[in-house]
């Protein structure tokens, strides 16, 4: 197995498998949940206490993970009006251009989501109406920021490095 090969089946195969693994039932549970509580409203006039906010936080995680996977997937939205008229050189240097500056966010956003999740750690915080703790729940942006910098690095090597 080639080298380029091994790096698409890690990157592209595996790691897209284990982000949809966890963004199907995230994205089931929260709309599930979303359902059973507006039939509980209008219905029943009641509601499951806090499943706002657990409806949100499951779409919130579910949407992070999904960057990573749209962006290895092509499917992030683009601006090409003036993109398509280059020439494919000049192309390439603003993919990779555009990767760079995409992986600098993801460094600057997993680095400070590091630090947000630990001061959450540290003083306790939790949610107001499930009573989550606030770390945990903030543990998507350094995970995010991780998963989509991996992604990021990928389209380095995809565009700049394999078609070379």
């Amino acid at each position: 197995m080639s080298k380029q090969t091994i790096v698409d089946n890690i990157i592209a195969s595996k790691l897209t498998k284990v982000e949809e693994s966890i963004m199907i039932p995230l994205f089931v549970i929260a709309i599930l949940l979303g359902f059973i509580n507006v039939v509980l409203r209008y219905v029943f006039h009641a509601s499951i206490y806090g499943a706002e906010e657990v409806f949100t936080f499951c779409f919130v995680w579910a949407i992070f993970i999904g960057f990573s996977t749209a962006l290895k997937d092509e499917r992030h939205v683009e601006v090409t009006i003036l993109y398509n008229y280059l020439p494919s050189s000049i192309q390439r240097v603003c993919d990779f251009i555009s990767s760079i500056i995409g992986l600098a966010f993801c460094v600057f956003f997993t680095y400070f989501g590091y630090y947000m999740v630990i001061d959450h750690h540290r003083f306790g915080g939790v949610t107001m109406d499930a009573r989550l703790p606030m770390w945990i729940i903030s543990l998507i942006l350094p995970i995010g920021g991780t998963l989509l910098g991996i992604s990021f690095l990928y389209r380095i090597y995809k565009y700049n490095i394999k078609k070379s």
